[in-house]
């Protein structure tokens, strides 16, 4: 005789909760990860820091450089934060908030271009020089269009929800 397996309900039910279990522990490990990357990449950052400061010690012109570029890059990247930060928030005072943000991340992103080019361009060739700073120029401009004039970022959301919105009426 034969035995014939049939496949269960109650089988079907145990793989789903199974594979929720297990996407479950795959989200807070993501969560976890999430909320670790900043702080390692904190450490890293405050080591890379102490290392230049370490080699700048004798020349008080690379020490200024070094001091100013982690301080425009941390007030930049807690600009950028909270600039994004405020986009989960659909409030009207939260998109005021964005608006007013936007101004010093283009303001900090265009201060460190300058220095960065301004370090940079001086140790190339001629035609490389002008490169830099061409491209540094190009950025700038680029970034003050995208944030200012083209309003980047607030017209795409509109019409992404738009369309989901439709495609969920078909």
């Amino acid at each position: 005789m034969d035995c014939v397996y049939y496949k269960g309900i109650d089988d079907d039910d145990s793989k789903k909760q199974q594979q929720e279990q297990a996407q479950d522990g795959g989200d807070a490990l993501r969560r976890a990860a999430r909320r670790l990357l900043p702080c390692m990449a904190c450490l890293i950052v405050a080591g890379h820091v102490a290392a230049c400061t370490y080699r700048a010690a004798g020349d008080p012109r690379d020490l200024a450089f070094v001091a100013g570029a982690y301080a425009m890059l941390a007030m930049l990247l807690c600009c950028v934060a909270r600039f994004e930060a405020l986009a989960d928030d659909g409030s009207p005072a939260a998109a005021v908030a964005r608006e007013r943000l936007k101004l010093p991340v283009w303001a900090l992103s265009t201060a460190l271009t300058a220095l960065f080019s301004t370090r940079v361009a001086p140790m190339m060739p001629p035609p490389l020089n002008a490169l830099v700073v061409a491209m540094a120029l190009l950025v700038t401009v680029g970034g003050f269009c995208l944030l200012f004039l083209c309003d980047a970022g607030n017209a795409g959301d509109d019409d992404d929800e738009a369309a989901s919105d439709q495609d969920e009426k078909v």
